[in-house]
């Protein structure tokens, strides 16, 4: 259906829990690469409604629409099943408080905004990216170790990638 690769960055090699856990980032930035494919694809497989232009809520200092209500739900189940063995907490767009992934009591630390550009998405001017990171106690971006990127596309774009039906 639509381009399944997303920039996946893993960058270098950490120390966690007293051992080496540079062959776990390759890992863990394919699972967050399959988790922001994973949001790409539910959203676009369902109908946008005019709910997804309304604030829904107002939360961690930003406007939370209904798109970005329901980009959170699918992120943090997806975050929860395929994450939850490098367990912390996820640090994302629209919430107050760090939400738990796997026992929540682990070094890593999830940055995420699940779609980041909502508005002019939502007005087809531009596509907007499902952003991920993750890193060892990390308060910085420059911290993060492993990462994805997801585009989604506009509908104007989709439409026009859309192979004619024979």
């Amino acid at each position: 259906m639509w381009d399944s690769n997303a920039a996946c960055v893993r960058t270098g090699c950490c120390l966690g829990w007293g051992v080496a856990v540079s062959g776990t980032l390759d890992e863990l930035a394919r699972a967050l690469a399959q988790v922001g494919r994973l949001v790409r694809d539910r959203l676009l497989a369902t109908m946008r409604t005019a709910a997804d232009g309304s604030v829904v809520r107002r939360a961690g200092g930003d406007d939370v629409y209904g798109l970005d209500d329901r980009a959170d739900q699918i992120l943090e189940a997806e975050l929860q099943r395929r994450c939850s063995r490098w367990p912390g907490r996820l640090v994302v767009e629209g919430a107050d408080q760090p939400l738990p992934i796997g026992d929540g009591s682990g070094p890593w630390v999830y940055l995420a905004d699940p779609v980041d550009g909502t508005r002019l998405w939502l007005t087809g001017k531009r596509s907007a990216w499902v952003l991920l990171g993750a890193g060892h106690q990390a308060t910085t971006l420059e911290e993060l170790e492993a990462g994805a990127a997801v585009e989604l596309p506009t509908f104007r774009r989709r439409w026009s990638m859309q192979a004619p039906q024979q």
